[in-house]
């Protein structure tokens, strides 16, 4: 049966159109890491700029500071000076002895400002606090949001990031910042005397710190000052 050409058209109007491809959408596992990334970099970003605001540091955050630094700085002194005496000895003893046996003394203050100073101290100090403080810090910010506290400090009108986050992330920052100095101070120090003690060095006191400080520059003050401060403000 012939179909007249207005009703053809008019069937094929009234059919559905093909739905055209789609993008196939990107994985959780690709897009994940950088928005987390992203709201690191928000949050680190807006703890700097908040930091240096002379109203934000009232009493209680204040308080807030101060236990962190004493938490996170005071009662990891112990166990990272330990580390430092362990790394000091080792670095120290063996770096100075295998210099010296290859005739290359002169390279010794460059050498241990990097493997200690630049590499060994920020990393360790990093991995004792993450350990140490920030497993405690997550639990103690989980449980006040299991009991509603966050709540509790909005309906107060106080600003729950700048309460609960910015003295925890600045009191982490600083504390990580003085055990680094103390851990390498005591890697150095101790490190050398020990070594002399057990007879482990060969160099001299006046030889081994002229040549730490001698190769020491400001880039490396930079860096030294970067690395154990940005991971802990992560």
């Amino acid at each position: 049966m012939a179909v007249d050409q207005p009703t053809q058209v008019r069937a094929e109007a009234d059919q559905p159109m093909p739905s055209l491809p789609m993008p196939a959408k990107a994985p959780a596992a690709v897009l994940g890491p950088f928005a987390a990334l992203l709201i690191i970099a928000g949050a680190s970003f807006k703890i700097m700029i908040e930091a240096w605001r002379p109203s934000l540091w009232r009493r209680p955050m204040r308080e807030v500071l101060a236990r962190q630094i004493y938490f996170t700085g005071i009662t990891g002194l112990p166990i990272v000076l330990l580390a430092a005496i362990a790394v000091g000895l080792s670095a120290v003893s063996q770096l100075g002895s295998w210099l010296e046996r290859l005739d290359m003394g002169e390279r010794f203050g460059e050498l241990i400002a990097t493997v200690v100073m630049q590499n060994l101290a920020p990393l360790l100090v990093n991995f004792i606090v993450i350990g140490r403080s920030g497993m405690a810090v997550c639990t103690e910010l989980g449980n006040m949001v299991v009991h509603g506290e966050p709540q509790v400090l909005e309906s107060q009108g106080i600003s729950v990031f700048d309460y609960l986050v910015i003295p925890r992330v600045v009191g982490m920052v600083i504390a990580v910042l003085g055990l680094t100095v103390g851990f390498v101070t005591v890697s150095l120090v101790g490190g050398y005397v020990v070594g002399t003690f057990l007879d482990l060095n060969r160099l001299s006191a006046g030889h081994y710190f002229s040549s730490i400080l001698g190769s020491f520059r400001p880039l490396d003050m930079l860096t030294f000052l970067a690395k154990p401060m940005i991971p802990a403000a992560v």
